[in-house]
């Protein structure tokens, strides 16, 4: 295997060889591939598999010009015939900021009155076994027929301080 990985120029490795010689997946080279990332890579017509040179370097294929501009979507909307209402504000997603990221309080009042053990044991930072072990501690309440288990939020609110 080092001869092919190390020889000349001209040798070609299968997806499977360039994947570890590169250190990568298979998948990512397969993605590559499809993607015309893999200067020099062939396809052999009669098996179908893919000969890549072992020398290849991946190529991050640049963004072209009209996918990168931004879009008029009241044009746009208007070509396709469809009118947005006067002095309405189309808003595009790539123009929205990224919201931030919810805080423990507004987490815990965003679900509903109970939690899942693996939810309670992941706000507090400790093994579901440690809350099923001390069920009075936690208020855990069994729910349905096959034994699953919730603790509500007030429990962890109050043990968290939030």
């Amino acid at each position: 295997m080092t001869e092919i990985l190390h020889g000349d120029t001209d040798d070609r490795l299968s997806v499977t060889e360039y994947a570890i010689a590169k250190g990568v997946s298979t998948r990512s080279v397969k993605r590559w591939l499809a993607d015309e990332q893999l200067p020099g890579a062939e396809k052999d017509p009669f098996s179908g598999e893919w000969r890549i040179p072992a020398t290849a370097v991946r190529q991050q294929n640049a963004v072209s010009a009209d996918v990168a501009k931004p879009v008029n979507h009241s044009e746009l909307l208007g070509q396709l015939g469809i009118g947005t209402p006067a002095g309405a504000e189309v808003v595009s997603w790539q123009q929205m900021p990224e919201p931030a990221p919810p805080t423990m309080r507004e987490r815990l009042d965003d679900e509903t009155g109970y939690l899942k053990i693996a939810d309670a044991a992941a706000y507090l930072g400790i093994p579901q076994a440690q809350i099923l072990a001390h069920p009075e501690k936690f208020g855990v309440e069994e729910v349905g027929d096959r034994g699953s288990a919730r603790v509500p939020q007030r429990i962890i609110r109050r043990i968290m301080g939030v």
